[in-house]
C-alpha cells in the first residue's frame, strides 16, 4: 500500500524537501530558528511531522532536509533528528515501558534505532522506516540554491528519474509548521493534474509599491521627515524645504489592486521533471536567481501552468520572536482544527 493513511490517493513516487538552511538571525536567538521549540517541540521536528504523520493518504519515499553548512553552524543534524523522532514517537505509544529510555542523549541513533528493547516491536518496525527515508544535505547561501541542491540530490539517489517521470516533489519552509493533512492531499492532486500547485492567502491589507529606492534604503529617514511635517511653523524658513523633502520621497508611491494579489505560501508542489527543467534553465543560463523569490516563480518563468490552493489561516512563516510567541498561542488551536478535519473526513468516508 502506497499511502500511510487508510485511503491512499497516491499514484506516483513522492518526495518532500524541507528547507532548514537558515540561521534564524531575524528571530533574535543565538541558534537557528528551526531548533527553537514551540510548545516543547522543535520547529524543524514539527515540520518533518507534516510529512510523516499517520493520517496522510500519501507516503513520502524520501524527505530531504537542507541544513546550514558546518562552517556556518556546527551541529550534528542527523543525530538530532533521528533521536527526536525516536523520542517523540516513543512517547506516543500507550503501553510503552517508561524505563526503556531513560535519557534521549544515551541513544546512539545509528545503532539503537533498530533495537527492540528501546521501544515496542511495532514502533521499531514503523518508525525506523521513516528515519531511513530522511536524507540530510547541505543547503546553499540562498534559498534558491538550497532547493536546487535538493533537486539534484533527488535526481542522484533515484537513478530511474528521467524527464518523462511523473514523480512529485513537495518543497516546504521549515519555518511553517501549520499545514493540514487536507492541504497535503489537495496539493498532491493538483500537482498531478496541472503539474504545479501551491498554497496561498488572499490579501486584506492595502498594498503599496514605490519606485524610489531612497524610500527602501532610508526608511527611518522617511519616517522622520513625515513627522517633521507636524512641526511646521509658518515663520520657519526651513519649513517649506522639510515639506518638499518629505513629498519628494512619497510621490513615487502607488496603490496596487489587492483583488489581483495573493500571498504565496508553502508547500509548493511540482512534478519533478517540471521544476527540475525550470530551475535548470535559470541556473545553467546564469540568470539572476535572487529574483525568483519562491519556487513557483521558476515554473511561471518557464511558462508552466500552476494551481493555487487556498491556505488555512494558521499557516504563518516564523521569522521573528513575535512569530514564535504567536505560534505558541496558535499551536493548540491548529492541532484541534487539523484533528477535527481528519476525523470528520473519516466519518464522511464510511
Amino acid at each position: 500500500m502506497r499511502g500511510i493513511g487508510e485511503d491512499s490517493l497516491q499514484t506516483t513516487k513522492t518526495y518532500a524537501v524541507i528547507l532548514a538552511s537558515g540561521t534564524g538571525k531575524r528571530t533574535g536567538f543565538d541558534i537557528p530558528k528551526q531548533l527553537i521549540k514551540i510548545s516543547g517541540k522543535e520547529l524543524l521536528i514539527r515540520s518533518i511531522e507534516i510529512f510523516t504523520n499517520q493520517y496522510l493518504p500519501i507516503n513520502f519515499d524520501n524527505i530531504i532536509i537542507t541544513v546550514p553548512p558546518q562552517n556556518v553552524f556546527k551541529f550534528d543534524w542527523e543525530k538530532f533528528i533521528n533521536k527526536k523522532l525516536i523520542f517523540n514517537e516513543y512517547n506516543n505509544i500507550n503501553n510503552a515501558n517508561n524505563n526503556d529510555i531513560n535519557d534521549i542523549d544515551d541513544i546512539d541513533a545509528n545503532t539503537d534505532a533498530i533495537k527492540k528493547n528501546y521501544r515496542k516491536t511495532d514502533y521499531a518496525n514503523i518508525h525506523t522506516n521513516i528515519i531511513d527515508k530522511i536524507k540530510i544535505i547541505e543547503g546553499g547561501d540562498l534559498r534558491q540554491k538550497s532547493v536546487y541542491n535538493a533537486l539534484n540530490y533527488i535526481e542522484y539517489i533515484e537513478k530511474k528519474i528521467i524527464y518523462s517521470n511523473d514523480s512529485i516533489v513537495f518543497i516546504h519552509d521549515a519555518a511553517r509548521p501549520f499545514v493540514t493533512n487536507d492541504e497535503i492531499s489537495l496539493l498532491y492532486k493538483a500537482a498531478v493534474e496541472f503539474g504545479a500547485s501551491f498554497l496561498y492567502s488572499p490579501l486584506s491589507d492595502t498594498i503599496k509599491t514605490f519606485k524610489d529606492s531612497k524610500i527602501n534604503n532610508n526608511n527611518n529617514n522617511t519616517v522622520k521627515n513625515i513627522e517633521n511635517i507636524k512641526d511646521i511653523n509658518n515663520n520657519d524658513k526651513n519649513n517649506k524645504n522639510k515639506l518638499d523633502s518629505a513629498n519628494s520621497e512619497l510621490k513615487y508611491l502607488s496603490t496596487l489592486n489587492r483583488n489581483n494579489l495573493i500571498a504565496a505560501k508553502t508547500p509548493q508542489v511540482f512534478k519533478f521533471n517540471l521544476i527540475k527543467k525550470a530551475m535548470d534553465a535559470v541556473f545553467k543560463n546564469d540568470e539572476n536567481i535572487e529574483k525568483f523569490t519562491d519556487d513557483i516563480s521558476f515554473a511561471e518563468n518557464y511558462g508552466y501552468p500552476v494551481k493555487p490552493i487556498i491556505s488555512n489561516e494558521f499557516n504563518i512563516k516564523i521569522t521573528s520572536s513575535f512569530d514564535m510567541e504567536l505560534a505558541e498561542f496558535l499551536i493548540n488551536k491548529f492541532n484541534k482544527m487539523n484533528t477535527n478535519n481528519t476525523n470528520n473526513k473519516k466519518i464522511n468516508n464510511k
